[in-house]
């Protein structure tokens, strides 16, 4: 069995501080790789939809690395300025 490896966008590594989110992506490994013969998974977290694919340029035959780029951000407030004479 190869090795695995999850990595992120650069604007997504502060995701990868948190447990949970680790938590949710070794599940959805496990579940649509593993168990359904997928060949990526997708990640729903704090507004995030994230999608994982087999990075080739960095996987080797004893190494799978899947790199996560997010599909979906949170969507944040849009604040309205008012001028006022």
């Amino acid at each position: 069995m190869a090795l695995i490896k999850f990595r992120v966008e650069d604007g997504l590594k502060h995701l990868m501080q948190d447990e949970e989110f680790r938590r949710r992506i070794i599940r959805a490994y496990e579940v649509q790789v593993e168990q359904n013969h997928g060949w990526g998974f997708t990640v729903r977290y704090k507004g995030y939809r994230i999608r994982f694919d087999i990075d080739d340029k960095a996987s080797t035959r004893g190494c799978l690395v899947y790199l996560g780029y997010a599909l979906e951000e949170p969507k944040g407030r849009q604040l309205t300025l008012l001028e006022v004479c």
